[in-house]
């Protein structure tokens, strides 16, 4: 319909490609012994490829250990290689299958950062010299990446040069993490309906997405007109503190990794199908705590995953009907007729009132009555002559001749061990909280620091 055919007549699409993998890694420990990836349609949302890989079978191990000779079995082991490679090894494999499996040719290509993927296809060149796949990166990663470059720049009490930032604009750079984010998205919504080319496009959005951190710190020298009506009643421009501290050059740091994806950001596309069929994978695996990649368990619940993502409710009886030649009972029946019911009934509750938003969840963090691990001093409320006592007989307390010092010093010496020890200090304002309170401002509470 759009006309994206090759020479040949042969359809051109875009798909979404992702990988998951049967363990947790945790950023930190990538030696799952099951991968599965998949492709899906971008204009369909339907999978048109699925694969999976295994590095290890049970009934082989065990022979190999026990010096004897392998009993004929079906062996699901497919790989060799590092588990990381698995997810581009799939998908490498899904593209070479697309042209004998439904005459089509994924010309573009939707997922996260992982580079590892196109560098495969860029190398294998599933279509030939003559065509090159287009990677579109998921702008659901590249934001989330943005805003976490910055959350970890406010966290450091040091910018990359060295210097130290203040508190104070570290506070208000984590406080407005929203809106720097929020400035890209309406710059991406807006420059996408523009009536102009597609390099136009990417040129003023790349502009506003540049300009994002200087409207969110109160410069607005060269803001668009469609956002911005210039600065507000009582607002600070902060960037030359910034600059001051140092701390702008790392905002502008993460600022420009993201404005380098702008041609991508202007398709406003995202790889949500392709992560809900890895949350379905990882329900049917026990949410990855459980080792299912001993012989082929963990390859069927892949596929039942995508039959169950496919059908929905109805998978069911479909997969009974399959293998056992007979219908389900009349309560199967019964509960899928509920699921099913449920489902429509949220999906025609989405179409009609697509417009609101859910009521946002309270977050409740720790306090004094369970997991705050900072507890404040008490106020007492007294009478000022009743206080005067009070502290006259602390500070009584307090005092201490030179040999009780020194038997002090002695009794003391175990620190934390010593429950004469944590008795005095908390009596005490000690050396390494003395530099905190004295250099405050007369208006700021001391009750947190005592």
């Amino acid at each position: 319909e759009n006309g994206d055919v090759d020479e040949q007549g042969r359809p051109l699409i875009t798909v979404i490609a992702d990988g998951a993998w049967s363990k947790r890694s945790y950023k930190s420990n990538y030696n799952a012994l099951s991968g599965v990836a998949s492709i899906f349609g971008w204009n369909t949302k339907k999978c048109l490829f699925v694969g999976v890989k295994n590095k290890y079978c049970i009934i082989c191990h065990r022979a190999s250990q026990q010096n004897e000779q392998t009993r004929s079995h079906i062996c699901y082991k497919n790989w060799d290689s590092t588990s990381t490679s698995m997810e581009s090894s799939i998908i490498v494999e899904g593209f070479k299958e697309s042209i004998p499996m439904h005459n089509l040719i994924y010309d573009k290509l939707i997922g996260d950062g992982d580079s590892s993927v196109m560098k495969n296809l860029n190398l294998t060149k599933p279509y030939g010299p003559d065509l090159n796949v287009k990677k579109i990166e998921c702008t659901n990663h590249l934001l989330r990446n943005y805003i976490n470059r910055l959350r970890e720049t406010a966290s450091r009490r040091k910018c990359t040069n060295g210097n130290i930032v203040p508190g104070v604009q570290r506070t208000f750079l984590k406080n407005n993490l929203l809106r720097l984010r929020y400035a890209v998205t309406e710059a991406i919504k807006f420059r996408s309906k523009t009536k102009t080319n597609i390099t136009e496009k990417v040129k003023l959005l790349k502009s506003d997405i540049l300009n994002g951190p200087y409207h969110v710190f109160g410069h607005h020298t060269h803001c668009a007109q469609y956002f911005c009506m210039g600065p507000k009643d009582g607002e600070n421009n902060l960037v030359p503190d910034l600059e001051k501290s140092g701390l702008w050059n790392d905002i502008l740091a993460a600022r420009n990794l993201l404005a380098h994806h702008s041609s991508s950001l202007i398709h406003n596309v995202n790889n949500n199908c392709v992560e809900n069929y890895n949350s379905v994978v990882a329900k049917y695996v026990g949410g990855k705590r459980i080792n299912f990649s001993l012989k082929g368990s963990y390859q069927t619940r892949c596929h039942i995953a995508l039959t169950s993502l496919n059908t929905g409710p109805s998978h069911i009886s479909i997969l009974h009907k399959k293998m056992t030649k007979s219908s389900p009972g009349v309560f199967t029946k019964r509960f899928i007729e509920q699921r099913s019911n449920k489902n429509n009934t949220k999906l025609k509750r989405r179409q009609l009132f697509g417009n609101i938003k859910p009521s946002k969840k309270t977050y409740i963090g720790p306090d004094r009555d369970y997991g705050c691990i900072q507890e404040e001093s008490q106020i007492l409320d007294m009478e000022p002559k009743e206080f005067n006592i009070k502290k006259l007989q602390f500070l009584k307390r307090l005092s201490k001749t030179n040999e009780e010092i020194k038997i002090l010093e002695k009794s003391t010496k175990n620190q934390s061990e010593s429950d004469l020890w944590k008795a005095e200090r908390s009596i005490r304002l000690t050396a390494s909280n003395f530099g905190k309170v004295c250099k405050l401002r007369v208006t700021t509470s001391r009750k947190k620091h005592c």
